[in-house]
């Protein structure tokens, strides 16, 4: 019977200087793209990915975001190519020397305006790769609040206009199978909302 699968192998140390040197093949604002080991890749700042849950309300937090990105995709669709914007986790970038709970904070305050009490503890669920085409990860964040676990205020804004023309809004758990998913972080951190907390 012939085998199915492949065994997997000890690959050598024996790699040529041209395959272990790193070559920035395209430097923009944002992102890199890299060449290595004779692979291209992209290079982009690591994320928070957050859902806030207000547990005695029965509500959880999502993003209403502008996101040029998917305008672009729909561009020629007739169902989408007037939306502007989406419905997302609320996500943010990690800031040079800034730890993984510190930016969960600073992002629920700035796109959320949920200011945590400092006796809450934050926990971050996973570290997930955004593709094997990124080195990019996104350190997703699980937050279940009760009353006296933060206070709301008017979100600060990192002062983008894409964070001007978006807003954070507040889903019934109820209405939790109606949300229309667009990208794929987003679609995991729902279904696994509804799997920890039985919502079928």
């Amino acid at each position: 019977m012939p085998e199915k699968f492949t065994n997997i192998e000890k690959t050598t140390s024996s790699t040529t200087k041209l395959e272990e040197d790193t070559d920035v093949k395209y430097k923009g604002d944002y992102l890199k793209v890299i060449g290595y080991k004779n692979f291209e890749f992209v290079s982009e700042p690591h994320m928070v990915v957050i859902l806030p849950y207000l547990r005695d309300e029965g509500f959880i937090l999502l993003r209403h975001e502008y996101i040029p990105t998917f305008q672009y995709f729909y561009k020629d669709s007739p169902d989408y190519k007037t939306i502007t914007n989406f419905l997302s986790v609320i996500t943010g970038t990690v800031e040079e020397g800034e730890t993984l709970v510190n930016c969960v904070r600073r992002e629920l305050y700035e796109e959320a305006g949920v200011v945590l009490s400092n006796m809450y503890q934050v926990e971050i669920d996973k570290n997930l790769f955004l593709s094997k085409g990124n080195v990019a990860q996104y350190h997703t964040c699980f937050v279940e609040l009760r009353y006296n676990d933060y206070k709301v205020v008017p979100p600060k804004s990192d002062g983008s206009e894409a964070e001007d023309l978006s807003k954070t809004i507040k889903i019934s758990i109820g209405d939790i199978d109606d949300i229309k998913t667009h990208d794929l972080i987003t679609e995991y951190m729902i279904t696994k909302f509804k799997l920890d907390y039985d919502l079928k």
